[in-house]
Protein backbone atom coordinates (compact mmCIF):
# COMPACT_ATOMS: atom_id res chain seq x y z
CA UNK A 1 0.00 0.00 0.00
CA UNK A 2 1.08 3.26 -0.84
CA UNK A 3 2.15 5.94 1.54
CA UNK A 4 0.34 9.40 2.01
CA UNK A 5 3.79 11.14 0.82
CA UNK A 6 3.53 8.81 -2.39
CA UNK A 7 -0.08 9.91 -2.79
CA UNK A 8 0.08 13.60 -3.02
CA UNK A 9 3.45 13.32 -5.54
CA UNK A 10 1.49 11.58 -8.29
CA UNK A 11 -0.94 14.89 -7.91
CA UNK A 12 2.61 16.42 -8.92
CA UNK A 13 3.82 14.66 -11.26
CA UNK A 14 3.67 16.26 -14.86
CA UNK A 15 3.61 14.26 -18.34
CA UNK A 16 6.64 12.04 -18.77
CA UNK A 17 7.55 11.31 -15.27
CA UNK A 18 6.11 7.94 -13.94
CA UNK A 19 6.35 6.20 -10.24
CA UNK A 20 5.71 2.67 -9.13
CA UNK A 21 6.93 -0.14 -7.56
CA UNK A 22 7.56 -3.67 -9.38
CA UNK A 23 5.45 -6.32 -8.69
CA UNK A 24 8.53 -9.21 -9.80
CA UNK A 25 11.17 -11.03 -7.41
CA UNK A 26 13.69 -9.80 -9.69
CA UNK A 27 13.38 -6.71 -7.99
CA UNK A 28 13.64 -7.36 -4.09
CA UNK A 29 16.09 -5.25 -3.47
CA UNK A 30 15.10 -2.47 -5.26
CA UNK A 31 11.30 -2.61 -5.37
CA UNK A 32 10.82 1.41 -6.36
CA UNK A 33 11.13 2.86 -9.49
CA UNK A 34 10.66 6.12 -11.72
CA UNK A 35 10.11 6.30 -15.18
CA UNK A 36 10.85 9.42 -17.20
CA UNK A 37 11.79 11.36 -20.50
CA UNK A 38 11.14 10.06 -24.36
CA UNK A 39 13.30 7.19 -23.68
CA UNK A 40 11.80 5.98 -20.86
CA UNK A 41 14.37 5.53 -18.09
CA UNK A 42 14.00 3.87 -15.38
CA UNK A 43 16.03 3.79 -12.31
CA UNK A 44 15.29 1.43 -9.37
CA UNK A 45 15.33 2.36 -5.86
CA UNK A 46 15.28 0.55 -2.26
CA UNK A 47 13.71 2.89 -0.60
CA UNK A 48 10.08 4.43 -1.08
CA UNK A 49 11.50 8.12 0.01
CA UNK A 50 14.42 8.06 -1.83
CA UNK A 51 12.37 7.44 -4.98
CA UNK A 52 10.18 9.99 -3.59
CA UNK A 53 13.65 12.55 -3.43
CA UNK A 54 14.24 11.91 -7.12
CA UNK A 55 11.15 12.30 -8.29
CA UNK A 56 10.73 15.72 -6.80
CA UNK A 57 14.23 16.62 -7.95
CA UNK A 58 12.63 16.07 -11.72
CA UNK A 59 9.61 17.73 -11.15
CA UNK A 60 11.53 21.33 -10.13
CA UNK A 61 13.57 20.53 -13.07
CA UNK A 62 10.64 20.17 -15.02
CA UNK A 63 9.57 23.52 -13.62
CA UNK A 64 12.77 24.92 -14.22
CA UNK A 65 13.98 23.84 -17.66
CA UNK A 66 11.28 22.44 -19.71
CA UNK A 67 10.00 18.60 -20.12
CA UNK A 68 12.76 18.49 -22.99
CA UNK A 69 15.38 18.69 -20.14
CA UNK A 70 14.25 15.04 -19.43
CA UNK A 71 15.99 14.02 -22.09
CA UNK A 72 19.41 15.02 -20.57
CA UNK A 73 20.65 12.54 -17.69
CA UNK A 74 19.38 13.37 -14.19
CA UNK A 75 22.70 12.53 -12.49
CA UNK A 76 25.16 15.15 -15.72
CA UNK A 77 22.64 17.89 -15.42
CA UNK A 78 22.95 17.94 -11.49
CA UNK A 79 26.54 17.69 -11.54
CA UNK A 80 26.74 20.00 -14.60
CA UNK A 81 24.44 22.63 -12.40
CA UNK A 82 27.04 21.89 -9.21
CA UNK A 83 29.69 22.83 -11.48
CA UNK A 84 28.41 26.17 -12.64
CA UNK A 85 27.09 27.05 -9.21
CA UNK A 86 31.01 26.91 -7.65
CA UNK A 87 32.93 28.45 -10.79
CA UNK A 88 30.09 30.82 -12.18
CA UNK A 89 31.72 29.66 -15.90
CA UNK A 90 29.32 29.63 -19.02
CA UNK A 91 29.27 26.57 -21.94
CA UNK A 92 32.24 28.46 -23.95
CA UNK A 93 34.22 29.56 -20.89
CA UNK A 94 34.16 25.75 -20.47
CA UNK A 95 34.84 24.83 -24.29
CA UNK A 96 37.44 27.46 -24.54
CA UNK A 97 39.41 25.91 -21.71
CA UNK A 98 38.90 22.76 -22.65
CA UNK A 99 40.08 23.37 -26.08
CA UNK A 100 43.80 25.23 -24.58
CA UNK A 101 43.83 22.10 -22.70
CA UNK A 102 44.09 19.80 -25.10
CA UNK A 103 46.48 22.01 -27.44
CA UNK A 104 45.83 24.82 -29.92
CA UNK A 105 44.75 24.02 -33.58
CA UNK A 106 46.63 23.63 -36.37
CA UNK A 107 45.19 26.68 -38.60
CA UNK A 108 47.87 27.20 -41.30
CA UNK A 109 47.11 23.35 -42.99
CA UNK A 110 46.39 23.97 -46.73
CA UNK A 111 44.13 21.40 -48.59
CA UNK A 112 46.67 19.48 -49.98
CA UNK A 113 48.68 19.09 -46.82
CA UNK A 114 45.95 17.87 -44.95
CA UNK A 115 44.98 15.84 -47.80
CA UNK A 116 47.94 14.03 -47.80
CA UNK A 117 48.33 13.60 -44.36
CA UNK A 118 45.41 12.06 -44.12
CA UNK A 119 45.47 9.50 -46.89
CA UNK A 120 49.33 8.59 -45.01
CA UNK A 121 46.76 7.90 -42.15
CA UNK A 122 44.48 6.33 -43.54
CA UNK A 123 46.72 4.05 -45.32
CA UNK A 124 48.73 3.04 -41.91
CA UNK A 125 45.52 2.45 -39.74
CA UNK A 126 42.77 0.48 -42.19
CA UNK A 127 43.02 0.58 -46.05
CA UNK A 128 44.92 -1.09 -48.74
CA UNK A 129 46.75 1.23 -51.41
CA UNK A 130 45.45 -1.02 -54.24
CA UNK A 131 42.24 -1.05 -52.87
CA UNK A 132 38.74 0.68 -55.18
CA UNK A 133 38.30 2.39 -51.95
CA UNK A 134 41.47 4.08 -51.73
CA UNK A 135 41.51 4.32 -55.09
CA UNK A 136 38.15 6.08 -54.74
CA UNK A 137 38.72 8.29 -51.67
CA UNK A 138 41.95 9.39 -53.48
CA UNK A 139 40.29 10.77 -56.58
CA UNK A 140 37.64 12.49 -54.28
CA UNK A 141 40.14 13.86 -52.27
CA UNK A 142 43.19 14.55 -54.08
CA UNK A 143 42.12 14.61 -57.70
CA UNK A 144 39.01 16.89 -57.24
CA UNK A 145 39.18 18.55 -53.45
CA UNK A 146 42.95 19.60 -53.32
CA UNK A 147 43.15 19.85 -57.22
CA UNK A 148 40.62 22.94 -57.19
CA UNK A 149 41.30 24.18 -53.68
CA UNK A 150 44.81 22.85 -52.77
CA UNK A 151 46.62 26.34 -51.96
CA UNK A 152 43.65 27.95 -49.47
CA UNK A 153 43.76 26.89 -45.85
CA UNK A 154 41.84 24.18 -44.54
CA UNK A 155 40.42 26.14 -42.33
CA UNK A 156 39.07 29.01 -44.95
CA UNK A 157 36.98 26.37 -46.92
CA UNK A 158 33.27 26.62 -46.28
CA UNK A 159 29.81 24.77 -46.76
CA UNK A 160 29.45 27.06 -49.94
CA UNK A 161 32.69 25.75 -51.47
CA UNK A 162 31.69 22.33 -51.23
CA UNK A 163 28.42 22.66 -52.65
CA UNK A 164 30.18 24.35 -55.73
CA UNK A 165 32.40 21.91 -56.16
CA UNK A 166 30.13 19.41 -55.77
CA UNK A 167 27.41 20.71 -58.68
CA UNK A 168 30.55 20.30 -61.00
CA UNK A 169 31.67 16.79 -60.59
CA UNK A 170 31.85 14.71 -63.92
CA UNK A 171 31.15 11.39 -64.54
CA UNK A 172 34.07 8.65 -64.68
CA UNK A 173 34.86 10.25 -68.56
CA UNK A 174 34.62 13.89 -67.09
CA UNK A 175 32.41 14.33 -70.25
CA UNK A 176 28.57 14.76 -68.45
CA UNK A 177 27.57 15.45 -65.03
CA UNK A 178 28.14 12.42 -62.26
CA UNK A 179 24.69 11.10 -61.53
CA UNK A 180 23.73 11.58 -57.43
CA UNK A 181 24.70 8.37 -56.47
CA UNK A 182 28.14 9.48 -57.65
CA UNK A 183 27.82 12.65 -55.68
CA UNK A 184 26.62 11.45 -52.66
CA UNK A 185 30.03 8.93 -52.69
CA UNK A 186 32.03 12.21 -53.55
CA UNK A 187 29.95 14.26 -50.44
CA UNK A 188 30.64 10.86 -47.88
CA UNK A 189 34.61 11.17 -49.00
CA UNK A 190 34.78 14.70 -48.19
CA UNK A 191 32.83 14.67 -44.55
CA UNK A 192 34.83 11.50 -43.67
CA UNK A 193 37.56 13.53 -44.48
CA UNK A 194 36.79 17.05 -42.84
CA UNK A 195 35.32 14.81 -39.43
CA UNK A 196 38.93 13.57 -39.10
CA UNK A 197 40.69 17.13 -39.72
CA UNK A 198 38.70 17.71 -36.81
CA UNK A 199 39.01 15.16 -34.64
CA UNK A 200 43.44 16.08 -35.44
CA UNK A 201 42.53 19.66 -34.55
CA UNK A 202 43.69 20.76 -38.08
CA UNK A 203 40.55 22.86 -37.98
CA UNK A 204 37.58 23.47 -35.14
CA UNK A 205 34.25 22.79 -37.47
CA UNK A 206 33.11 20.52 -40.58
CA UNK A 207 32.42 22.60 -43.46
CA UNK A 208 30.64 19.19 -45.01
CA UNK A 209 28.45 18.97 -42.48
CA UNK A 210 26.20 21.48 -44.09
CA UNK A 211 26.14 19.88 -47.41
CA UNK A 212 23.12 18.20 -47.56
CA UNK A 213 23.78 14.37 -49.40
CA UNK A 214 22.45 14.38 -52.97
CA UNK A 215 18.66 12.57 -52.84
CA UNK A 216 19.11 9.36 -54.81
CA UNK A 217 16.29 7.46 -56.41
CA UNK A 218 16.82 4.15 -56.35
CA UNK A 219 16.99 2.28 -59.75
CA UNK A 220 15.69 -1.35 -61.18
CA UNK A 221 18.50 -3.52 -60.87
CA UNK A 222 19.47 -4.55 -64.31
CA UNK A 223 19.92 -8.18 -64.36
CA UNK A 224 20.92 -11.00 -67.31
CA UNK A 225 17.66 -13.29 -67.80
CA UNK A 226 17.69 -16.89 -67.74
CA UNK A 227 17.81 -17.05 -71.28
CA UNK A 228 20.44 -14.99 -71.96
CA UNK A 229 22.64 -16.40 -69.42
CA UNK A 230 21.97 -19.90 -70.63
CA UNK A 231 23.26 -18.87 -74.24
CA UNK A 232 25.77 -16.65 -72.94
CA UNK A 233 27.31 -20.03 -71.10
CA UNK A 234 26.54 -22.25 -73.96
CA UNK A 235 28.21 -19.98 -76.20
CA UNK A 236 31.40 -19.53 -74.10
CA UNK A 237 31.35 -23.22 -72.85
CA UNK A 238 35.59 -23.86 -73.94
CA UNK A 239 36.62 -20.35 -73.14
CA UNK A 240 38.79 -20.45 -70.41
CA UNK A 241 37.17 -16.87 -68.89
CA UNK A 242 33.87 -18.20 -67.88
CA UNK A 243 35.46 -20.37 -64.25
CA UNK A 244 36.08 -16.45 -63.07
CA UNK A 245 32.85 -15.14 -64.60
CA UNK A 246 31.29 -17.99 -62.52
CA UNK A 247 32.54 -16.38 -59.30
CA UNK A 248 30.65 -12.93 -60.50
CA UNK A 249 27.21 -15.55 -61.56
CA UNK A 250 27.32 -17.36 -58.52
CA UNK A 251 29.86 -16.43 -55.74
CA UNK A 252 28.91 -13.44 -55.17
CA UNK A 253 32.03 -11.78 -56.57
CA UNK A 254 32.40 -7.86 -57.75
CA UNK A 255 34.18 -8.17 -61.09
CA UNK A 256 37.09 -6.48 -59.87
CA UNK A 257 37.20 -9.21 -56.98
CA UNK A 258 36.61 -12.45 -59.94
CA UNK A 259 39.74 -10.62 -61.83
CA UNK A 260 42.07 -10.13 -59.16
CA UNK A 261 41.44 -13.51 -57.18
CA UNK A 262 44.10 -16.15 -57.18
CA UNK A 263 44.03 -20.03 -57.69
CA UNK A 264 45.45 -20.68 -54.26
CA UNK A 265 41.93 -18.41 -52.83
CA UNK A 266 39.79 -21.22 -54.32
CA UNK A 267 39.56 -23.65 -51.67
CA UNK A 268 38.06 -26.39 -53.21
CA UNK A 269 38.18 -29.04 -50.56
CA UNK A 270 35.97 -27.00 -48.31
CA UNK A 271 34.30 -25.11 -50.81
CA UNK A 272 35.32 -21.61 -49.67
CA UNK A 273 36.80 -18.31 -51.21
CA UNK A 274 39.19 -16.19 -49.62
CA UNK A 275 39.95 -13.04 -50.40
CA UNK A 276 42.95 -11.13 -48.97
CA UNK A 277 42.66 -7.00 -47.70
CA UNK A 278 44.97 -6.17 -50.47
CA UNK A 279 42.62 -7.58 -52.69
CA UNK A 280 39.02 -6.64 -51.38
CA UNK A 281 36.80 -3.52 -52.43
CA UNK A 282 36.90 -2.66 -48.47
CA UNK A 283 40.84 -3.85 -47.39
CA UNK A 284 39.44 -6.54 -45.03
CA UNK A 285 40.41 -10.12 -45.24
CA UNK A 286 37.49 -11.82 -46.17
CA UNK A 287 36.31 -15.71 -46.28
CA UNK A 288 32.90 -16.82 -47.15
CA UNK A 289 31.40 -20.35 -47.20
CA UNK A 290 27.82 -22.09 -48.64
CA UNK A 291 27.86 -20.96 -52.21
CA UNK A 292 25.71 -23.32 -54.81
CA UNK A 293 26.91 -26.58 -55.89
CA UNK A 294 26.65 -25.02 -59.55
CA UNK A 295 30.10 -22.31 -58.73
CA UNK A 296 31.96 -25.43 -57.75
CA UNK A 297 31.09 -27.14 -61.20
CA UNK A 298 32.28 -24.55 -63.03
CA UNK A 299 35.29 -23.63 -61.38
CA UNK A 300 36.02 -27.62 -62.08
CA UNK A 301 36.84 -26.33 -65.71
CA UNK A 302 39.30 -24.05 -64.95
CA UNK A 303 42.46 -24.03 -66.53
CA UNK A 304 46.32 -22.70 -66.04
CA UNK A 305 44.89 -19.88 -68.75
CA UNK A 306 42.10 -19.25 -66.56
CA UNK A 307 44.13 -18.46 -63.42
CA UNK A 308 46.74 -16.52 -65.70
CA UNK A 309 44.25 -13.97 -66.47
CA UNK A 310 44.41 -11.10 -64.16
CA UNK A 311 42.23 -7.92 -63.42
CA UNK A 312 42.35 -5.63 -67.22
CA UNK A 313 42.72 -9.30 -69.25
CA UNK A 314 39.68 -10.62 -67.26
CA UNK A 315 37.98 -7.91 -68.35
CA UNK A 316 38.45 -7.85 -71.70
CA UNK A 317 37.70 -11.37 -71.82
CA UNK A 318 34.30 -11.18 -70.25
CA UNK A 319 33.12 -8.18 -72.85
CA UNK A 320 34.02 -10.63 -75.60
CA UNK A 321 32.44 -13.25 -74.02
CA UNK A 322 29.36 -11.16 -74.05
CA UNK A 323 29.85 -10.02 -77.83
CA UNK A 324 30.25 -13.80 -78.87
CA UNK A 325 27.11 -14.28 -77.26
CA UNK A 326 25.17 -11.66 -79.00
CA UNK A 327 24.38 -10.04 -75.99
CA UNK A 328 24.55 -5.90 -76.68
CA UNK A 329 25.29 -5.08 -72.78
CA UNK A 330 26.58 -1.62 -72.12
CA UNK A 331 29.86 -1.72 -70.67
CA UNK A 332 28.71 0.09 -67.30
CA UNK A 333 25.84 -2.63 -67.09
CA UNK A 334 28.68 -5.32 -67.85
CA UNK A 335 30.82 -4.49 -65.11
CA UNK A 336 28.01 -4.93 -62.38
CA UNK A 337 25.02 -7.27 -64.13
CA UNK A 338 26.21 -10.63 -63.16
CA UNK A 339 26.90 -9.86 -59.73
CA UNK A 340 23.40 -8.53 -59.78
CA UNK A 341 21.75 -10.96 -61.04
CA UNK A 342 23.73 -13.48 -58.39
CA UNK A 343 21.96 -11.58 -55.48
CA UNK A 344 18.97 -11.27 -57.12
CA UNK A 345 18.48 -15.09 -58.15
CA UNK A 346 19.74 -16.14 -54.99
CA UNK A 347 17.40 -14.16 -52.96
CA UNK A 348 14.76 -14.92 -54.90
CA UNK A 349 15.20 -18.82 -54.50
CA UNK A 350 16.02 -18.81 -50.57
CA UNK A 351 14.09 -16.03 -49.45
CA UNK A 352 17.18 -16.26 -46.52
CA UNK A 353 17.94 -12.05 -46.46
CA UNK A 354 20.56 -13.06 -43.51
CA UNK A 355 22.54 -15.33 -45.83
CA UNK A 356 22.40 -13.56 -48.76
CA UNK A 357 23.71 -10.58 -47.01
CA UNK A 358 26.84 -12.66 -46.04
CA UNK A 359 27.65 -13.98 -49.22
CA UNK A 360 27.35 -10.35 -51.10
CA UNK A 361 29.65 -9.53 -48.42
CA UNK A 362 26.83 -6.45 -48.05
CA UNK A 363 27.82 -4.53 -44.85
CA UNK A 364 24.55 -4.09 -43.77
CA UNK A 365 21.07 -6.05 -44.67
CA UNK A 366 19.26 -2.66 -45.92
CA UNK A 367 21.86 -3.09 -49.18
CA UNK A 368 20.47 -6.87 -49.49
CA UNK A 369 16.84 -5.49 -49.22
CA UNK A 370 16.87 -3.36 -52.45
CA UNK A 371 17.31 -6.53 -54.70
CA UNK A 372 14.30 -8.03 -52.91
CA UNK A 373 11.40 -8.45 -55.73
CA UNK A 374 13.77 -8.38 -58.78
CA UNK A 375 13.33 -11.49 -59.61
CA UNK A 376 10.91 -14.41 -59.38
CA UNK A 377 11.58 -17.62 -57.33
CA UNK A 378 11.43 -19.48 -60.23
CA UNK A 379 13.85 -17.61 -62.25
CA UNK A 380 16.07 -17.98 -59.21
CA UNK A 381 15.69 -21.93 -58.97
CA UNK A 382 16.18 -22.23 -62.56
CA UNK A 383 19.41 -19.82 -62.52
CA UNK A 384 20.64 -22.71 -59.76
CA UNK A 385 20.71 -25.12 -62.24
CA UNK A 386 22.34 -23.38 -65.15
CA UNK A 387 25.53 -26.09 -64.68
CA UNK A 388 28.24 -27.05 -67.72
CA UNK A 389 25.84 -29.88 -67.90
CA UNK A 390 22.88 -28.36 -68.35
CA UNK A 391 23.85 -25.44 -70.93
CA UNK A 392 25.05 -28.04 -73.11
CA UNK A 393 22.87 -30.69 -72.96
CA UNK A 394 20.32 -29.36 -75.68
CA UNK A 395 18.52 -26.02 -76.11
CA UNK A 396 17.32 -23.41 -73.63
CA UNK A 397 13.31 -25.35 -74.34
CA UNK A 398 14.94 -28.16 -73.17
CA UNK A 399 16.23 -27.10 -70.42
CA UNK A 400 13.21 -25.18 -69.21
CA UNK A 401 11.30 -28.65 -70.01
CA UNK A 402 13.22 -30.69 -67.67
CA UNK A 403 14.07 -28.13 -65.04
Amino acid sequence: MESKATIALRKLLPRGIRIGTWGDDAHQAKPYFVRYGPERTVKSFEVESTRNTFAEDLINQTARLGSTSLQVKHDELTEWSLFKAQTQATMAQVWEAWRRYKGQLTLTLTVSEAVGKYLALRLSEDIAEKTNTYRQMKRHLKDVLAATHGERRLVDITAEDLRGLLATVKDRDGEKPAAAITKKSYRKNWNTFFNRACAEKWLETNPCAEVVPPKVVAKEKELLSIENAFRFLQTNIKEPVLPRIALEMWGFMRASGAGRVLQKQVVYEDKGLRMPGKQHKGGKWKYRQGHADVLWDWLALATEETWALDEKMYAVRKAQAFTRAGLKITERASHNILRHSCISYNLAATKDLSRTSYLAQHSSLKMTEEYEGVATEKDGKLWAKLTPKAVTSGSFEQFITTS
